[in-house]
């Protein structure tokens, strides 16, 4: 993030993605009659505290501030919200051993 109000991110580790997608499942907001992966393309903002309290899935709270960077590898799945008005980007990399 470049500079202005901070952006919060909730993170679920890759170790609990597919304990997270049979959590989604089950509660019927994905439609895989179309997709066989829309988590992929899907616009989601589970509650971080229902996911631990109901369904034991560890999710992480960061806050990114100005002059950060934040760094998230294949299956950690995340979202989050800004805190006001900044200037972000976000770029998506992949090394070769991916």
């Amino acid at each position: 993030m470049h500079e202005g109000a901070s952006k919060f991110w909730y993170i679920v580790p890759s170790s609990h993605a597919d304990q997270l997608e049979q959590c989604l499942a089950n509660v019927d907001i994905l439609d895989r009659s179309r997709c066989h992966a829309p988590m992929r393309h899907k616009n989601l903002f589970p509650n971080p505290i229902e996911l631990i309290q109901s369904h034991n899935i560890p999710v992480y709270r960061i806050e990114q501030c100005p002059n950060e960077i934040v760094v998230t590898c294949p299956r950690v799945y995340h979202w989050g919200f800004n805190g006001g008005l900044n200037i972000a980007e976000s770029v998506n990399f992949a090394l070769p051993s991916c």
